[in-house]
C-alpha cells in the first residue's frame, strides 16, 4: 500500500498533521510459522501473528529487547 498525498484527512487529535502518518505498508503472508518466527527473530519484518503462548515466551527469553503485546484470539 502505498500513502495517497492527495488525500484530505487530518488527526483528529493534532489538527495541522496530515494523516496517514505512514508512506508505504508491505503486508508479506508467511504461512510457515517457523520462517515468520526466524523473520521476527532477524528484524526482517515487525509484526508476526497468532503464535503460542510458548512460542512468544520464547521468543522473550532469546529476544528480551523485542516489545510483545499480549492479546487473546477468539477465532478457531
Amino acid at each position: 500500500m502505498v500513502k495517497n498525498p492527495n488525500y484530505w484527512g487530518y488527526d483528529e487529535r493534532y489538527p495541522q498533521n496530515h494523516i496517514p502518518y505512514v508512506d508505504t505498508l508491505k503486508v508479506l503472508i508467511i504461512p510457515d510459522n517457523a520462517t515468520a518466527l526466524a523473520a521476527m527473530r532477524t528484524g526482517k519484518i515487525d509484526f508476526v501473528d497468532g503464535i503460542s503462548i510458548s512460542q512468544a515466551q520464547s521468543m522473550a527469553k532469546t529476544n528480551p529487547e523485542m516489545l510483545q503485546i499480549p492479546q487473546i484470539n477468539t477465532y478457531v
